[in-house]
């Protein structure tokens, strides 16, 4: 089982999402994100959900989309850093 730990590090494939987010406009993660990784990262909360906006359509999910937590921006600076040193 993944990690909950805030300072934990983040994988290859969790650092790119970080820091397309981190450049990203209002912080969001990509929309390709795996939905496993999406989990671990909510967990460790780095990312949280933007729901959708209630309407009467049947929308099978209610997240519109992922966005980053000061603990995610923390965690893509660090790792930004990292990755220049």
């Amino acid at each position: 089982m993944a990690s909950t730990a805030l300072d934990a590090p983040a994988t290859d494939y969790q650092a790119r999402l970080l820091l397309a987010a981190l450049d990203a406009p209002q912080r969001r993660i990509p929309s390709d994100a795996k939905p496993r990784t999406l989990t671990i990262m909510r967990l460790r909360q780095w990312v949280r959900p933007v729901p959708r906006e209630r309407s009467g359509s049947s929308i099978p999910s209610n997240v519109r989309h992922w966005t980053l937590t000061h603990h995610g921006v923390t965690t893509a600076n660090r790792t930004r850093t990292a990755r220049l040193a």
